[in-house]
C-alpha cells in the first residue's frame, strides 16, 4: 500500500528553508507517532521515533526554477520587497542584477532605468520574501533621474537569471527589460530634506548647500535663505536673488551670489568674518525635494569658508567743487573705517611730472559701501581751487 501526501506550499517552503534537510537520501528521514495513520480496523501504525526515523529510499530533488511573484517599493523606508514562488537562498543574490524601470519596456521612448549597486544590503533569512535595502547612492540617483519610481505607474522591475537561486541551486526565471513586472504596491517618499551644511567662497561668490537628499533645483527660492553671524540672533542678511541659475537637481546645490547681495554681506562685516561666525538659515519654503517635500527649517554652520582675497578697484569718481565732496565708486564694498583720504592725490593729467595735489584731510561717509563720499576740509579744497 502506497500513501501519497501532497505537501502544502507552507510546509514545502519551510523544508527548503531548513538548509541541509531533505537534499538527498542521507539527509531525509521520517519520524511519526502512532496517531499518524490507522489501518481499516483502526489499528494505529507502528510509530517511528526520532531516534529510529526511517531513511528515504528515494529523494527526487527540486529542479523547478523559482519565479518572482510580485514586488513592492517603499521610497520612504528605502526598501524593495521581493516575493518569490518558493524559498530562495538569500546568500545567492546579486543585487546589481536588479533593474528598476519607469516603463514596462526599457526601450520605450523616454524610459528611465537604474541597476542597483552591488553594495545594497539584503535580508539574510532564507524565505519566500527578500528585503533589499537601497543604498543612499542608489536612492539619490533614483530621485535625480526624475521620473523613475515616482509613482505606481513608473515603478517596474527586471532582472537576469543570475539574480538569485532557490535552495536547490536552481536559477530564477528571468524577467526581461522588454516585459518588466510592475510593482504590486508603491509607497511614495514622504521624508523631508535636511540642510546639513554649506560652503561659502567670497572670492568667487559661490555658495554650496549640502542636503540629506536630492532637492529640485527649480524649487530653490533664495529669498528664504539668510547668512548670519550667529546660530541664533545676531546680524543677518537675507538673499534677494542669485546670479544666473542654480546647479542641477542633486544632494548639493550650487549658486552664485549677486554682486548686490555680496556687497551687502561685506557691509555687514561680522557675518562670515570667520568660520565661527558663519551660519546659513533656511526656511521651509526655501527648497523642496523631487516629490515636493519641503525642506525642514534649520540653521547650520559653514563647512568650508573662503575669504575674499581680491583687492577692490576704483571704477569711477566724481569731484564736486561746489559741495566740496569727492565721491568714489568701487567694484565692491570697502571698509570706510580703514579708508585714509590723505592717500589720494589729484593730478592735472596722467604722469609723474604734472600739477598735482595730495589731500591732507577729509570726512568720510559712515557706512561701509561701494560708494564712498569724502567731504573735503577747507584746507584741502583751497589749494585745488587756486
Amino acid at each position: 500500500l502506497v500513501l501519497s501526501i501532497a505537501l502544502s506550499d507552507a510546509d514545502l517552503n519551510a523544508v527548503k528553508a531548513a538548509y541541509g534537510l531533505a537534499t538527498s537520501n542521507q539527509t531525509t528521514f521520517l519520524a511519526f507517532s502512532g496517531a499518524f495513520v490507522t489501518d481499516m480496523s483502526s489499528q494505529p501504525v507502528v510509530p517511528a521515533t526520532t531516534g529510529a526515523a526511517l531513511q528515504a529510499t528515494l529523494v527526487v530533488l527540486d529542479t523547478t526554477s523559482p519565479a518572482l511573484v510580485s514586488f513592492q517599493l517603499d521610497m520612504t523606508a528605502r526598501v524593495l520587497v521581493l516575493s518569490f514562488s518558493e524559498t530562495i537562498d538569500a546568500n545567492s543574490i546579486t543585487p546589481h542584477a536588479l533593474v528598476l524601470q519607469s516603463a514596462g519596456n526599457i526601450s520605450a521612448p523616454g524610459a528611465l532605468s537604474l541597476a542597483l549597486s552591488s553594495s545594497s544590503s539584503v535580508s539574510a533569512e532564507n524565505s519566500t520574501r527578500l528585503f533589499v535595502n537601497l543604498t543612499k547612492a542608489d536612492f539619490d540617483e533614483i530621485e535625480q533621474l526624475d521620473g523613475l519610481a515616482v509613482s505606481f505607474a513608473t515603478t517596474w522591475l527586471s532582472f537576469a537569471a543570475g539574480l538569485i537561486q532557490d535552495m536547490a541551486g536552481n536559477s530564477i526565471v528571468p524577467v526581461l527589460g522588454a516585459s518588466a513586472v510592475q510593482a504590486a504596491n508603491y509607497t511614495s517618499d514622504t521624508t523631508a530634506p535636511l540642510l546639513l551644511s554649506f560652503d561659502l567662497n567670497m572670492g568667487s561668490l559661490t555658495v554650496v548647500l549640502h542636503f540629506s537628499k536630492t532637492v529640485r533645483s527649480a524649487s530653490f527660492a533664495p529669498t528664504y535663505l539668510a547668512l548670519q553671524d550667529m546660530s541664533v540672533g545676531g546680524d543677518a542678511v537675507n538673499l534677494t536673488a542669485i546670479a544666473g541659475s542654480p546647479s542641477a537637481s542633486a544632494t548639493s546645490l550650487t549658486f552664485t551670489l549677486t554682486s548686490g547681495d555680496a556687497n551687502t554681506l561685506k557691509a555687514h562685516y561680522t557675518i562670515c568674518a570667520n568660520a565661527q561666525a558663519c551660519f546659513a538659515r533656511i526656511d521651509g519654503a526655501g527648497v523642496a525635494d523631487m516629490v515636493t517635500n519641503a525642506v525642514v527649517p534649520a540653521t547650520v554652520a559653514v563647512a568650508n569658508l573662503t575669504r575674499d582675497h581680491t583687492s577692490p578697484t576704483l571704477v569711477a569718481y566724481t569731484l564736486n567743487m561746489n559741495a566740496n565732496t569727492l565721491t568714489l565708486t568701487f567694484d565692491e564694498t570697502v571698509n570706510t573705517a580703514r579708508t585714509d583720504p590723505a592717500q589720494i592725490t589729484l593730478q592735472a593729467a596722467a604722469g609723474t611730472s604734472v600739477l598735482n595735489y595730495t589731500l591732507v584731510a577729509g570726512t568720510l561717509s559712515a557706512p561701509n559701501a561701494t560708494i564712498v563720499t569724502t567731504s573735503l576740509s577747507l584746507p584741502a579744497v583751497t589749494p585745488i581751487k587756486f
